[in-house]
């Protein structure tokens, strides 16, 4: 299964997507090998503001927002070897999915639990 999800995560290429760039299995078990982002977790962007005693700016927010709709929909429009739409689905959109890099690139990640609509059958946590 993990390599299932592997195969589906890596089909998604695009700039506000966190890239699957290989897998294997080691000593340790199975691994990713995924682009390196370096930033935080929007629910870290968060806790800071708010600890901050701030909010984060409308037009940040906008922005974050319309950035992981960006690399959701990258995921949406994955197709199969065949060319067929795999209708991927993500299943876990959430301030801890969502990475602000350190020079103002979204990215959405964990794609561990997507789902491919096209295959009723492959699921990894109870629908």
């Amino acid at each position: 299964m993990f390599m299932d999800e592997a195969r589906l995560a890596g089909l998604v290429r695009h700039p506000n997507a966190v890239g699957v760039l290989d897998v294997g299995v080691d000593d340790d078990g199975p691994f990713l090998i995924m682009d390196f982002v370096e930033g935080v977790s929007l629910s870290r962007l968060i806790a800071d503001a708010v600890g901050a005693g701030r909010s984060i700016p409308m037009q940040v927010a906008v922005r974050i927002c319309m950035d992981a709709a960006r690399g959701l929909h990258a995921a949406h429009e994955v197709r199969a070897e065949d060319g067929t739409v795999l209708r991927l689905v993500h299943r876990d959109v959430s301030p801890q999915t969502i990475l602000v890099g350190f020079d103002g690139t979204v990215w959405v990640t964990d794609f561990g639990i997507a789902k491919d609509l096209g295959n009723s059958s492959r699921t990894s946590t109870a629908d």
